[in-house]
This record gives structure tokens, sequence and C-alpha cells, in this order.
């Protein structure tokens, strides 16, 4: 328990949930292209990988007595999250031009597993 990181697993948790949203609605605007049901797949198969990653990492934050108590978007667009660890309340905040980036970063690496994992 002394090597978890808990700001950390709040931030890839912070991740995870935006990236599902924006993928969730993307997946509308792909549902308009020639290859929709190309692009549908991938989506889907994305966000499936995802809400099983993100289902995974809520249980490794609960094992850990970690808990998400409030997400919310602040002034500025600011990802504002407040959890408790430890008994303890933090509060971690995160740019939306970071997690644009970490979400895009993360989903470029799940289509790279994803074509490992098929060849």
């Amino acid at each position: 328990m002394a090597d978890f990181d808990a700001e950390a697993h709040v931030y890839d948790y912070i991740v995870y949930v935006y990236l599902i949203k924006a993928l969730d609605r993307d997946r509308k605007v792909l549902r308009q292209l020639k290859l929709a049901r190309a692009w549908e797949g991938l989506a889907e198969a994305l966000l499936t990988r995802l809400v099983a990653e993100l289902t995974d990492h809520r249980r490794r934050m609960a094992r850990h007595g970690l808990r998400i108590v409030l997400e919310e978007i602040v002034p500025g667009n600011n990802v504002h999250v407040m959890y408790t660890y430890r008994r303890y309340e933090y509060h971690c905040y995160m740019l939306p031009y970071v997690l644009k980036s970490r979400c895009e970063d993360k989903i470029l690496q799940l289509i790279q597993d994803m074509h490992l994992a098929e060849g």
C-alpha cells in the first residue's frame, strides 16, 4: 500500500471517465460518415475496453481506500475532483488542454494495443 499513488489514480480515473463521455459523443458523428459501420465497430470496441478498464480501476481504488466524493467542472472548464484517502479529504484539478492531451494519448494507446493483440 505504501507505493499506491492516490493522486495519479484519480487523474487516471478522470481520463477514463471523460474519454468514455467524449467517445460516446463522437460515435454520433461517426454514424454520419460514409463508412459508418466500420467506425462504429471501432468505437464500440474501444468503449467496451474503456468501460472494463474503468471498472477495474475503480475496484483497485476502492481496495486501497480511495473514494471519489465529487466531480465537477469549475470556471475555466477545469475539472475538479474531491476524494478521500486514508480518512483525509483531498482535491485535484485538471486543466482542459491537459485532459484532452491525456485522453488522446490513452485512445491512441488503446488502438495500438488492439492492433498488437490482433497481429
